[in-house]
């Protein structure tokens, strides 16, 4: 896994849980392993490591401890999937049912969570939504090298602002796109999230899981 693949995608997935984490507030990880260590997934790992550099007193909750996801002990719980090969509407064993069931009462129990890349499933499979409403943009190749700046767009109905204003949503103001460089490249302001930024390739799997 190329190094800057991962600070680039890593560093975004921080910078959100940085938006949605008070300074007062108690965080942590769910991860899918008993240790850090012990994660085999690249992306998963480097996460992980990442999660403990910026939250030293952060808790990780390990495969299994479900006694942890406790809306009394915790305020914020990130997960952070990121498979080749998952399938659509699948996730993998570690979260299992009792897992499952713990992180709907954690945020029926008023806990937030922080759902990124294949995470996101999560969110149907609680019953926080209808399953008719599951993310339907999805890829889990393995990816391969190019020169473009992949982006996130803070401008939500965009393209169709003129014909109907009222699905039009301006979030680029949002803390979550704080100390990101903006992108002009596709007519109106973006993010940019994974590439050299200089024209040199870089290596990118290709794993969206959202609407």
């Amino acid at each position: 896994m190329n190094k800057s693949l991962l600070k680039s995608t890593i560093a975004a997935a921080a910078i959100a849980v940085a938006a949605n984490a008070q300074a007062n507030e108690k965080v942590a990880m769910l991860i899918p392993a008993a240790t850090i260590n012990d994660i085999e997934n690249a992306q998963e790992y480097a996460a992980a490591n990442y999660f403990r550099s910026i939250y030293a007193d952060g808790t990780v909750i390990a495969t299994g401890e479900t006694e942890k996801i406790d809306a009394s002990k915790v305020d914020v719980i990130w997960v952070h999937i990121d498979r080749c090969g998952l399938g659509l509407n699948n996730l993998p064993a570690e979260y299992d049912e009792a897992t499952i069931g713990a992180l709907k009462a954690f945020v029926e129990n008023g806990g937030n969570l922080f759902l990124s890349k294949q995470a996101t499933q999560l969110v149907h499979k609680m019953g926080r939504i209808d399953a008719a409403f599951a993310p339907g943009i999805y890829g889990d190749g393995e990816g391969g090298k190019g020169t473009d700046v992949w982006t996130v767009n803070a401008e939500i109905g965009f393209m169709n602002k003129e014909t109907d204003p009222t699905q039009y949503y301006d979030r680029s103001n949002h803390a979550i796109y704080s100390g990101l460089e903006v992108n002009n490249d596709f007519g109106h302001p973006t993010f940019g999230l994974l590439g050299t930024g200089d024209g040199t390739e870089m290596h990118r799997e290709d794993h969206n899981c959202m609407w």
